[in-house]
């Protein structure tokens, strides 16, 4: 079973990376939603080819809109 991990991101594709890359490089497994909040500097596309949830949202919603989404989905 796969322990849940949500992610918010907006912009900052290389705190993301490092992000993701941590979660990844964790010896239990990890079932990763990232909840992208309207990037405009790539972080869509590149998370699109390394997680395998990815939700987007245009316009944005707030932080905690987007939390409460998340756990929602979960």
């Amino acid at each position: 079973m796969s322990n849940p991990v949500l992610m918010l991101a907006r912009n900052n594709l290389e705190l993301t990376k490092r992000a993701v890359a941590s979660i990844q490089a964790q010896d239990i497994s990890a079932d990763i939603l990232l909840i992208d909040n309207d990037s405009t500097d790539g972080t869509l596309n590149w998370v699109q080819d390394q997680v395998s949830h990815v939700v987007c949202f245009r316009p944005q919603l707030g932080v905690s809109a987007g939390w409460n989404w998340g756990l929602r989905w979960f």
